[in-house]
């Protein structure tokens, strides 16, 4: 409620006090809060665990077990891991890639060929709630890696001998947990840019005015 006063004063004071407008409607804008759908996420790091059998917290970080896909969707997810039937160099790259996976399950993929977005893409298209995606080189750490755009399900890279321990277990149990990233929900880069933008052309109008006055 008080960003959204915030706001309408602000939008006032564009009016009849320009300069004044502009810092409180950029301090109006910084203040608004998460969506309730993200509050209720309580973790500040990245979390990947295996519940069952034989529990086990991976560690995170580049050449570790396990990294956050670039431009994940943030969340917290605790179901079965499924692999998808096809692990090879195109696994998860068609839909059909997905037939008779189990809506509400963790889909694990192998890396390969295609994008990291259309293999998310297509796990979220079948019911998945969360991926994760396994690398393809034998003997490293998880790469540091990012998706062409945001995603719709939280989604973690993780080494290649990892998800060979998934597949050998069906049924296993684990947790994915992505936190929200950035002060601004839904902002990030783009939101920052038009931000600057448009603080920039009312400034410009503001001057404008003052030099025809």
């Amino acid at each position: 409620m008080k960003s959204r006063l915030t706001a309408l004063a602000s939008a006032w004071c564009v009016l009849a006090r320009p300069r004044r407008g502009l810092m409180l409607l950029i301090a109006a804008l910084f203040s608004f809060q998460q969506p309730a759908s993200t509050q209720a996420l309580s973790i500040t790091t990245p979390v990947f665990e295996r519940i069952s059998p034989n529990p086990i917290t991976y560690n995170f970080g580049v050449g570790l077990d396990f990294t956050v896909l670039g431009l994940s969707a943030p969340g917290d997810v605790t179901a079965a891991v499924r692999a998808i039937s096809d692990q090879g160099v195109s696994s998860g790259c068609e839909a059909a890639d997905f037939a008779g996976f189990s809506v509400g399950s963790i889909a694990l993929i192998a890396r390969g060929t295609c994008a990291f977005s259309d293999k998310v893409a297509n796990a979220a298209a079948a019911g998945a709630l969360a991926v994760l995606i396994s690398d393809n080189v034998p003997g490293v750490g998880a790469p540091n890696v990012t998706a062409l755009g945001t995603t719709a399900i939280p989604a973690l890279m993780t080494t290649m001998s990892i998800g060979d321990e998934f597949r050998s277990l069906p049924g296993a149990i684990a947790r994915v947990g992505v936190p929200v990233p950035g002060p601004i929900a839904g902002a990030g880069v783009p939101g920052l840019m038009a931000l600057m933008l448009a603080s920039g052309r009312l400034l410009g109008w503001w001057r404008r005015r003052q030099r025809t006055a």
